[in-house]
């Protein structure tokens, strides 16, 4: 857990509500670009549809492991029951370690920073100077995009790839197509950019549980990544849609502090 904070344990029985209310308390505006990548144009590899299983996801991991941070500014869109929100946001992120996002409303006012670490995460309402606090498991239902989970790192800039040998794999006119032995789940790959486009996971009944779409695919530092990133779990009627107007790829250095003022309220979620 971080360790600078003075916490101050406090019942909260709806944490998801409380971050929807820093999202509707101001109207929010983000960067609205929804111009193509720049490798739009990339056409399809010569020896498509017939690369083997395991060459295909050699391409996919190609230079995933030289992404160890990024620094972004990015336009978020969030949809679900109880609120619409657009807003646009500053995301620092060091793999396996922390995430660090703010959102900014009208004129670039700051009203909230979060920050997750791998057991802990700190909502800062700098509104109502208040700082919800909790277990990473309570994260998901705290922040609005899911942030929880041992591949969120890569799943954020369409790196995830977890298709193992025993996966099968098929291809059509333009993708390869790969599917758990159990069906749970499935991955679509882009071959012109030998990067994941669709990621979907079933339950056990068969019904979506989440589905990720990455597109806008553009040369980032020497790696391809998806500027466009659409993430929605039915299942909660939850959508949420990301688009980085400005990344780098491990920064010297990165914003991972709240700078929390001292007549903050602190609120333990539970």
């Amino acid at each position: 857990m971080l360790k600078p904070l003075s916490i101050l344990p406090s019942a909260c029985r709806t944490p998801f509500a409380v971050f929807g209310a820093v999202l509707l308390a101001v109207v929010f505006v983000g960067c609205s670009s929804s111009k193509s990548g720049v490798l739009d144009d990339a056409s399809l590899p010569t020896a498509f549809p017939n690369h083997r299983a395991d060459h295909v996801r050699m391409f996919v991991d190609g230079r995933r492991d030289t992404v160890t941070a990024f620094k972004a500014r990015a336009s978020v869109t969030v949809t679900s029951p109880r609120r619409n929100a657009r807003f646009g946001s500053s995301i620092d992120y060091r793999r396996a370690d922390s995430l660090h996002l703010n959102i900014r409303a009208t004129l670039g006012i700051e009203a909230a920073r979060a920050l997750v670490t791998p057991d802990s995460f700190f909502v800062y309402d700098r509104i109502k100077r208040r700082l919800y606090f909790g277990d990473i498991e309570r994260a998901d239902s705290m922040l609005p995009l899911p942030v929880s989970g041992p591949d969120v790192f890569y799943a954020m800039l369409g790196l995830s790839f977890t298709a193992d040998d025993d996966w099968r794999m098929r291809a059509d006119s333009a993708h390869y197509y790969f599917e758990s032995p159990d069906r749970r789940m499935a991955i679509t790959v882009d071959p012109r950019y030998w990067r994941v486009s669709h990621f979907i996971q079933y339950d056990a009944d068969g019904e979506i549980v989440e589905e990720r779409t990455y597109s806008d695919f553009d040369d980032i530092d020497g790696v391809v990544l998806a500027r466009r990133v659409v993430l929605s779990r039915p299942q909660d009627a939850t959508h949420a849609s990301i688009y980085y107007t400005q990344m780098e790829l491990n920064p010297t250095s990165l914003d991972l502090s709240l700078s929390v003022s001292d007549r903050t309220r602190r609120i333990r979620v539970k």
